[in-house]
């Protein structure tokens, strides 16, 4: 003999989500995907950080590679053979060089705070305003420190930061990566000037 049951059939039995289960899941799910979007937008910002702290660090390089090569083509000439000529005769903070600098002139000094700022022409960054301005400004210190036979040179390179590229007293503590600011510093020596006799 076959039972049949009586009362509420196995469709009757199911039940779906409450209203505040839902709510409840929607609640974590966004939770969960603003905690991973904090996380993605976090480490782009690193990684764009990071890439211009390399840029600059190369800029500064190249800053002071340029004054270097000023001193060295300028020991090269003949007949002339004082290293520091076509530095400026009075040494200041507010300096610059490109890399298409003429051997001709001086070093560039007495800048006022936008001719600092280096431009993009796609390939090269330069002082020249005929391509697109970038974040980065470079400023070029040269001081004699009172010896007459050495250039203390520095390269200053800042990027968007709160730190005043005409106040360099201290640039050794307020020039850091946490103010985007980073330079590099060398000594530069006459090589022994040559003597020349017709």
């Amino acid at each position: 003999m076959i039972r049949r049951s009586c009362g509420s059939s196995s469709m009757e039995n199911k039940r779906g989500f409450s209203f505040i289960e839902t709510i409840f899941s929607v609640f974590i799910l966004s939770v969960g995907i603003m905690g991973v979007m904090a996380l993605l937008t976090g480490g782009l910002r690193d990684s764009m950080d990071s890439r211009d702290q390399l840029i600059a660090a190369g800029l500064a390089q190249e800053g002071i590679e340029l004054v270097r090569n000023v001193r060295d083509n300028n020991w090269l000439q003949i007949p002339s053979s004082v290293s520091f000529d076509y530095f400026p005769d009075s040494l200041n903070e507010n300096c610059r060089i490109d890399k298409d600098y003429v051997k001709s002139t001086e070093i560039e000094c007495d800048q006022v705070e936008n001719d600092f700022v280096l431009y993009n022409d796609g390939y090269f960054y330069a002082h020249a305003s005929t391509s697109e301005a970038t974040k980065f400004k470079r400023k070029i210190m040269l001081d004699s420190n009172s010896d007459p036979d050495s250039i203390e040179a520095y390269s200053i390179v800042t990027w968007g930061g709160n730190i005043d590229p005409f106040d360099m007293s201290n640039v050794d503590s307020a020039c850091n990566t946490a103010s985007k600011c980073t330079f590099t510093r060398t000594t530069l020596k006459k090589w022994g000037e040559r003597v020349f006799s017709p």
